[in-house]
């Protein structure tokens, strides 16, 4: 299984614990319907009771104490994330970011998006004059292809972000490890504090 079965198996088993709690419904059809890769539904089960998280019955699936534990961490992050979102766009919108977020965000970027309501409009545009580290408190790209690529490189709100340099057209920035080049109309759009 390659790297995109992995990923995709793992989406699909977050999918399935949070369904069970969200929509508080144990029916295994339900639960499929929900799924946007439902394919994955048959192989994520198998794995879950294989690692202790539900168990099953002829047409149910049950949550067993750890895989309570589990999918609490998982609506806990989605609905941190929702939150965040509903002050940016719709509730529909929101639930569809969040959706796509809670599959790749780490629980440090959750608690920040937590805290960022606290520093909402201190920030300055990343394409501005402040340089150094600096913590992402709003990403405002209209464009919803534009913005997926941006959260896919994990620049996104709560994580912090480092400018590196100034370049014809943009400028270097550091996330984690990884350097990346954005261009002045996308660092316009992202919102920094600087300490």
């Amino acid at each position: 299984m390659g790297i995109n079965g992995h990923r995709a198996l793992k989406v699909a088993k977050e999918d399935i614990l949070r369904a069970i709690v969200e929509f508080q419904t144990d029916s295994m059809e339900e639960i499929r319907q929900e799924l946007e890769t439902p394919e994955s539904f048959t192989k994520a089960i198998d794995q879950l009771v294989t690692e202790g998280l539900v168990c099953l019955s002829e047409r149910s699936v049950k949550l067993t104490a750890a895989g309570e534990e589990a999918a609490g961490v998982i609506v806990t992050r989605h609905r941190a994330i929702e939150d965040y979102f509903k002050h940016e766009v719709d509730c529909e919108e929101a639930h569809r970011i969040a959706h796509r977020l809670e599959h790749v965000i780490i629980e440090e970027v959750v608690y920040s998006l937590k805290r960022i309501r606290e520093l909402e409009n201190r920030g300055s545009p990343l394409s501005g004059d402040e340089w150094g580290e600096g913590l992402i408190t709003r990403v405002d790209i209209a464009d919803s292809q534009l913005f997926d690529r941006m959260i896919s490189m994990g620049i996104c709100p709560g994580q912090w972000i480092r400018t590196i340099k100034r370049i014809h057209g943009g400028l270097i920035i550091l996330l984690g490890n990884t350097q990346l080049a954005v261009d002045w109309e996308i660092a316009s759009q992202i919102e920094v504090m600087f300490p």
